[in-house]
């Protein structure tokens, strides 16, 4: 088979600005997002790549993981240690990204392969591979992944995977399907492949090689291996048993191995594959492991979904969580205030079929969330606070209704059944501390005026499943509208809109334009707007007056939209599946989007328009200072001088309008701080709150959207704390 060789990448010649990320993780830690890609250069230095544009990378052997920013929101699927400091990484839309500072910065290259980048190996610093998934082609570098070229393999069905086992020797495992499969292997460093008679038709997902031995893995759990460079290749799997798919394999020499794959599958081998043994698996897709790497004879890691990353010091004996592994499905969440918050949900990935309920807390505005209460055979699928100390929870224990109560603030609960209802409360709303409404499957409403001690049915006119319930009043003062008294709204499946003036005891249905969609979230702000979000990319405002305008949202946005927060008439996020997240802030003439995960997001929560909170599957806690907005923090490039000690220099310009620039530096890696306050001490924005490595930097602080006076920044970092005054002039 021919080689042709074609430059057919163009390099972007730009650093990578370093970002202050809109929504930033506060659970799962470092992050939630699936991984699909683990590589260390050592036992100290390597990265993690995967869902929506994410890198995380460590220095200290997994302690500790930053966040770095790649300035793409597509998944990334391979990541390559080439050095310490040296690392290359591909993704969808033919991505490829390289940095040579530890992912400080990462330069971007454009290419023309439109597809998936699904793999990539090294033969050595210089000389690498990079796998296009379903074209049958490879890109070859021999520059360490400054310049690539095309290699045509004549291989008409997806490639998956690549390895060599020297210079010359290496192998391609393909496998589209369940029932298309091909190892091709090449004795040419690369420029020729040919195809390998094989024992199955199972598809390939992974392959490798040690010494003299390649083993590749697939669906249904198929293990090959061809032993002593011989193009046989053997089953490795006794009597063909096969379990659930295998997506990695790495072997640190060629007897003992470690496969990974769906619902968290892993096995290990010391006989180089002839016979496994099986250390952990779990009944749940949000458990698979994509990759594992053995770096040497005792370390090695692994990552899967939804942020999980493992380690072993024992060559893969045991292996134990470095991220902290919290990772229920948040259907709902609420904040008292910037400081208290309780979010609910269970340990399942639908609210069907849940496993045990789960409500958890924070008393530091989300950095750290503790467990209290589990309720074994149950889910919670609703939780608000009429006042700062008393919440309710609400969802379904399989038999029966049920509720959750905390009077301290969610430090402690108790929990009931609600006997006369046998379905799912999807929400709740209270209007004081006592009273409040519940709603759910086939129309169901309940209310209680005892503080849950008892429920009673209350008449929907409706059989279809209700999912929201909201009242119009200030949350936290509990003072009603003058004109109108307390008013209740209920949304739910096929167009069901239904509105209350008698605190719940009757409704009565309102008709809007969505009629033949679910509305699933509804949120008012008195007497100005509400905003209702449904399924098939509906979102639609209603005025004072009552019409219904539908939103016109980014062209590349559809999407089922969940849930929906105002924090006034101007301001308004709405969030949806696979981590959609859109956000108004002029009261829906323009969006904007935000994606900060692609796992799916059930409840939305603001306490200002710019404090917020999402949740959602895979223990998702999303978190923003900001709006969401993303803040630029760029390297100062004019200074070559390392600093010695913290500084933050002067805003410039000062006095403003609207944007000024703000320096500062950083001595050592440090958690760094950089907040904006007005003159009463309440925070307006976050700029910075991320590790920083040593070095100096700029941000830009753009004031367009709040009113001309005196402001106050402030960095923290450690010990250090500085202050100065800026001065906004409109």
């Amino acid at each position: 088979m021919k080689k042709i060789r074609l430059l057919i990448l163009l390099q972007v010649f730009f650093s990578i600005s370093i970002f202050s990320q809109g929504w930033v993780f506060q659970n799962p830690k470092p992050q939630g997002n699936d991984l699909r890609s683990v590589n260390f250069f050592d036992r100290n230095n390597g990265w993690a790549v995967g869902a929506a544009g994410m890198i995380i990378h460590t220095s200290n052997g997994g302690t500790n993981w930053d966040v770095q920013n790649s300035n793409t929101t597509n998944y990334l699927y391979s990541v390559k240690a080439i050095s310490a400091t040296t690392a290359i990484v591909t993704g969808e839309m033919g991505i490829i990204l390289r940095t040579t500072n530890g992912g400080m910065n990462w330069t971007s290259y454009t290419s023309s392969v439109n597809t998936i980048l699904i793999a990539q190996y090294f033969i050595n610093a210089q000389v690498g591979f990079v796998v296009p998934l379903l074209t049958g082609n490879l890109l070859k570098t021999i520059d360490g992944g400054l310049t690539w070229t095309t290699i045509q393999t004549g291989i008409t069905y997806g490639v998956m995977d690549i390895c060599f086992i020297n210079d010359n020797v290496g192998f391609i495992a393909t496998g589209d399907t369940f029932s298309i499969a091909g190892i091709f292997r090449t004795d040419d460093g690369g420029n020729t492949w040919v195809s390998q008679s094989i024992p199955t038709t199972y598809g390939f997902n992974g392959i490798c090689a040690r010494d003299t031995v390649a083993w590749a893995v697939g669906y249904d759990g198929v293990i090959l291996k061809t032993i002593n460079n011989t193009k046989k290749w053997i089953s490795s799997v006794p009597g063909n048993v096969l379990t659930y798919s295998l997506n990695g394999v790495d072997f640190f020499n060629k007897n003992i191995g470690i496969a990974v794959g769906e619902m968290g599958e892993t096995k290990r081998t010391t006989d180089q594959g002839n016979t496994w043994t099986l250390l952990m698996e779990d009944y749940d897709q949000n458990k698979t492991i994509n990759k594992v790497q053995m770096i040497d004879d005792s370390y090695g890691f692994l990552v899967g979904n939804k942020g999980k990353i493992m380690k072993t010091t024992d060559g893969g004996l045991t292996w134990k969580h470095v991220d902290n592994d919290i990772k229920p499905t948040f259907w709902s969440v609420w904040f008292t205030d910037t400081n208290n918050g309780v979010a609910v949900g269970d340990s399942s990935t639908s609210a069907g079929g849940y496993t045990d309920a789960k409500v958890f807390s924070t008393t530091d505005g989300g950095n750290n969330w503790v467990l209290r209460q589990s309720i074994i055979n149950a889910t919670l699928l609703g939780v608000h606070f009429p006042t700062k100390s008393t919440g309710y929870a609400v969802g379904f224990n399989g038999s029966n209704a049920i509720y959750s109560k905390t009077i301290n603030n969610g430090l402690t609960w108790t929990s009931g059944v609600i006997n006369n209802f046998k379905g799912r409360l999807w929400s709740v709303f209270f209007y004081d501390a006592n009273s409040g409404i519940a709603v759910g499957d086939s129309g169901i409403v309940m209310k209680t005026t005892d503080g849950g001690d008892s429920w009673a049915r209350k008449i929907s006119n409706t059989s279809n499943n209700l999912f929201y319930v909201h009242f119009t009043y200030n949350i936290l003062t509990n003072t009603p509208p003058a004109d109108t008294g307390y008013i209740a709204f209920a949304v739910g499946g096929s167009g069901a809109y239904y509105k209350s003036k008698d605190y719940g005891e009757s409704w009565n249905p309102i008709t809007t334009p969505m009629s033949n969609y679910s509305i699933y979230g509804i949120h008012a702000v008195p007497r100005k707007v509400i905003w209702l979000v449904g399924s098939s990319n509906n979102i639609y405002k209603s005025t004072a007056t009552g019409t219904f305008v539908k939103q016109i949202l980014p062209s590349s946005l559809y999407a089922n939209w969940i849930g929906v927060y105002a924090s006034d008439e101007n301001n308004a996020c709405v969030i949806g599946e696979y981590g959609d997240v859109v956000v108004t802030t002029d009261g829906g003439n323009t969006w904007q989007s935000q994606i900060a995960t692609k796992n799916n997001l059930n409840a939305v929560h603001f306490e200002n328009k710019n404090v917020g909170w999402i949740v959602g599957e895979g223990g998702t806690i999303l978190y923003t200072s900001n709006g969401g907005n993303i803040v630029e923090v760029k390297r100062d490039r004019q200074s070559n001088v390392l600093p010695s000690k913290y500084v933050i220099s002067q805003n410039y310009p000062n006095p403003f309008n609207p944007t000024t620039t703000i320096n500062f530096s950083v001595p050592k890696t440090s958690f760094v701080t950089i907040k904006v306050y007005d003159v009463l001490g309440r925070e307006v924005i976050t700029l910075v709150n991320e590790n920083k490595p040593v070095g100096n930097y700029i941000v830009q602080f753009n004031a367009s959207k709040i009113t001309s006076g005196i402001y106050f920044y402030r960095m923290e970092s450690g010990s250090f704390s500085e202050t100065k005054k800026l001065l906004l002039l409109k």
